[in-house]
């Protein structure tokens, strides 16, 4: 397996298998990003186009630096077979556990953003609801392969999950029986767009519900109605913020992604951490499907407005499942700030999660397509080690980190985060 990616003004290709590390030029990089795609002649003909401009790339250039490639895979340099494939992790017989799980429980919404739905004015794809039945598989594999750990987490999102609220309760409810029988202690997260989380707060945090995630780039209700294409909503949304910030024990977190179209907003929200107990969460844009046309703020732009605005930050504990993020509060504040910054301070290295979608799609890593198809082994009818032994194969070929900030290549995700959960 190749991995891809700039780093300091340097182009670096990374055989795993192998091991082996090449530092190259933008030519060269690009030639091996296209070397396993397409033909050599179309490759030369490709990448005399894009550096027309440049006198020193020549087709005698391309073709001996595919040759150089050619001799590097000869040399198992680059795409070194994987000699460890056969002996993949055995689940049955290691110490490794799991301890989280994320069930995209809605293939749906009730919203229609633009930047989710590139304006088609339709959900993109078949709508899916996950099943009881799937949801109370999931949480039997959970508690099976947990091992001694006793907290487990597990996070409903869509789409958007309060569409299949019921299944939701329900799952909760269920996972709650069971945690006394097998002396497990479960967290149940869910992430929504708040318009349905007023009315259905009190059910689900009877259930058993510990936090709410609420999705929301923006306090103007002019903007809001731009970005979700429906109009009146924006006070709904903040009476389901009350509504969380207001339930004792409840967890609470705002989610934003800033962009260049509601950059305005970055203090604005902020401002609820000041007078709440919540964390107001930033998370830069994954360049993903619309994510690609659009541009994001890092955390380091957002943090140069906060501190304009409130000072100094503050270092502060982390809120619970506070994940890969990292927290500031400031003077004055009741909550805290916090920021995902997957681009400008990648975390590949410490991700221990998946996505299993609500078709039965197990991602293991947002920029490939590549995955596991779990539905069958998720309905029912099936031994619990042909499960084990697909999740044994997806772990192993688990990316071991992202390249967004480089040139597009073969196998990467090419569907919107409205078709695969987000």
């Amino acid at each position: 397996m190749v991995h891809q990616y700039k780093l300091n003004g340097y182009n670096i290709v990374l055989d795993t298998c192998s091991g082996s590390v090449h530092a190259v030029d933008e030519v060269a990089y690009d030639v091996i990003a296209l070397y396993k795609e397409k033909s050599k002649e179309e490759i030369v003909r490709e990448l005399l186009a894009k550096y027309a401009d440049r006198p020193d790339v020549t087709a005698e250039d391309l073709e001996q630096c595919l040759a150089d490639v050619a001799e590097l895979e000869a040399q198992g340099k680059l795409w070194a077979p994987d000699q460890y494939e056969n002996l993949a992790f055995d689940f049955k017989n290691r110490n490794t556990v799991i301890k989280a799980l994320c069930l995209h429980v809605a293939h749906t919404c009730n919203l229609n953003c633009s930047y989710c739905f590139a304006a088609q004015g339709r959900y993109q794809g078949e709508r899916a609801l996950m099943s009881f039945e799937v949801g109370k598989r999931a949480m039997d594999f959970l508690i099976e392969n947990s091992g001694t750990r006793r907290n487990l987490e597990v996070d409903f999102f869509g789409g958007e999950p309060l569409m299949n609220w019921q299944m939701v309760k329900d799952v909760v409810a269920y996972a709650r029986e069971q945690e006394k029988l097998h002396n497990k202690n479960f967290r149940f997260t869910l992430t929504t767009n708040g318009v349905l989380l007023a009315e259905q707060l009190p059910a689900l945090r009877s259930a058993g519900l510990d936090g709410v995630n609420l999705s929301l780039d923006t306090l103007d209700p002019q903007q809001f109605a731009a970005i979700t294409r429906r109009e009146g909503l924006l006070p709904q949304v903040l009476k389901g913020l009350e509504a969380a910030a207001g339930t004792p024990g409840l967890t609470v977190k705002v989610n934003c992604v800033p962009t260049q179209f509601n950059e305005d907003q970055v203090v604005p929200l902020a401002r609820l951490a000041q007078e709440r107990e919540i964390s107001v969460r930033f998370i830069e844009l994954m360049p993903i499907g619309l994510g690609r046309d659009r541009h994001g703020l890092s955390q380091e732009q957002v943090m140069e407005r906060l501190t304009g605005a409130f000072g100094t930050s503050m270092p502060c504990a982390n809120p619970k499942g506070a994940g890969p993020g990292t927290y500031v509060t400031f003077s004055g504040f009741a909550g805290r700030v916090g920021f995902i910054s997957a681009l400008s301070h990648q975390f590949c290295h410490q991700c221990n999660r998946v996505r299993l979608t609500a078709d039965g799609h197990l991602k293991t890593c947002l920029q490939y397509q590549d995955g596991v198809d779990l539905k069958p082994y998720l309905e029912g009818g099936v031994a619990l080690t042909a499960l084990e032994d697909a999740l044994e194969q997806a772990m192993y070929h688990k990316p071991v980190g992202h390249h967004f900030s480089t040139q597009t290549q073969a196998g990467d995700e090419k569907h919107n985060m409205n078709q695969i959960g987000g």
